[in-house]
């Protein structure tokens, strides 16, 4: 999870039931409030998740990432989720050719931290600003950037939110 003051007050609490969900299944919890970008505050999880993922090679297989509006609500092992595949993401409200990236699930290996990189750092456009890192993520796999199509599954929502 990262968060920043804005959200403080709410955020506090999904992180306190997220951490000791963690706890519970004996899984490492990673949240912080350190600031990569100046740009709107969700741009923060690419960069967040490329440092947790780069520092942790040989501690974490997975890294599960929720944005701080979001909690866990079920006793359920992220196992049950996890796909031999590098990213895992949530379909969204919206529909069919949408994803959600408010939880996903990503391996911890090369292919997807060279992805990400381009992810924080490329210039791909967006096909919606208001979607900030999600948007850029949808027009990255509209162009199939690193061949994302061949490296991600999308769940259908409501499984993983």
């Amino acid at each position: 999870m990262w968060y920043n003051k804005d959200i403080k007050e709410y955020a506090d609490k999904f992180m306190k039931i997220n951490k000791e969900y963690c706890k519970r299944m004996g899984y490492i919890f990673f949240c912080s409030d350190k600031v990569y970008t100046d740009k709107e505050p969700a741009y923060n999880k690419v960069p967040y998740m490329l440092d947790i993922l780069e520092n942790n090679r040989n501690l974490i297989k997975h890294l599960v990432w929720m944005d701080a509006d979001a909690y866990v609500v079920n006793d359920r092992k992220i196992e049950e989720y996890i796909q031999d595949i590098d990213f895992c993401f949530s379909g969204d409200i919206q529909g069919q050719g949408y994803l959600n990236t408010g939880i996903f699930i990503v391996k911890n290996n090369d292919y997807v931290i060279n992805f990400m990189k381009e992810w924080d750092k490329g210039d791909y456009g967006n096909i919606n600003p208001c979607w900030w890192e999600q948007g850029k993520l949808l027009k990255m796999i509209e162009e199939n950037v690193l061949d994302i199509l061949q490296h991600f599954i999308v769940y259908k929502y409501g499984i993983l939110q």
